[in-house]
């Protein structure tokens, strides 16, 4: 896990001694069916951002079988994410991210909301949103991004998937629920032979069951 507030170089240098992960593991709980299991939460009042349990604090709730994360006058910004590793692709695979969200600012405007798949170094972020628009997320709307090129490059290593909401109106009744987060594999499909190459497969085979049919006649 890493701080979003990157401009402290103690964290940065805790950050540099931690242990490097040695097990996989993958990504779980995407349907927020009974609780948090597999992911963690950052809350930052812009001076001391602290990681926190879902499960336990109270800016992450469980409604409906979603996972909904909201802001107060406390905190202003708000993180829900996990870090998992992404499977690796064979050559010719395809991967899909997919997710319901509904995102309620209390001004759409000024206050920001992002969803980010990046490596665990934060080198390469892959914006979930781009192209989405801001009308869609406030009203609710499926996602199904393309991550094949992110994934050609950090399958088989450690990575976060984060949604993040932040109030910057000094309105702090923002919430965000989320749902149904899916990676989709397709894998490579294996080309079917030419037509002719079964057809002259089929004759070959024919002329063969005759020739011997002759053979054993004369016999």
């Amino acid at each position: 896990m890493k701080w979003r507030n990157k401009g402290s170089s103690l964290l940065l240098a805790m950050a540099l001694v931690a242990p490097a992960a040695t097990q996989a593991t993958p990504f779980q709980n995407g349907t927020f069916d009974t609780d948090f299991t597999g992911w963690e939460g950052e809350l930052d009042d812009f001076f001391s951002p602290q990681t926190v349990d879902p499960d336990t604090a109270p800016y992450f709730n469980i409604v409906s079988g979603q996972a909904q994360v909201s802001l107060d006058d406390t905190w202003f910004s708000n993180t829900l994410y996990q870090d998992f590793t992404l499977g690796a692709l064979s050559p010719g695979d395809t991967l899909n991210l997919s997710f319901q969200v509904h995102w309620s600012p209390t001004d759409s405007t000024q206050d920001l909301f992002s969803a980010t798949l990046e490596d665990i170094a934060g080198t390469d972020v892959f914006d979930l949103l781009d192209g989405v628009a801001t009308s869609d997320l406030l009203n609710g709307v499926a996602i199904t991004r393309d991550i094949t090129p992110f994934a050609q490059t950090w399958g088989g290593q450690e990575v976060e998937l984060a949604f993040n909401i932040t109030d910057v109106d000094f309105d702090t009744g923002d919430t965000l629920r989320l749902d149904d987060i899916q990676f989709q594999l397709t894998p490579a499909s294996v080309p079917e032979p030419p037509i002719a190459l079964l057809l002259l497969t089929g004759m070959w085979g024919l002329w063969r069951n005759r020739h011997h049919s002759r053979r054993g006649r004369r016999a």
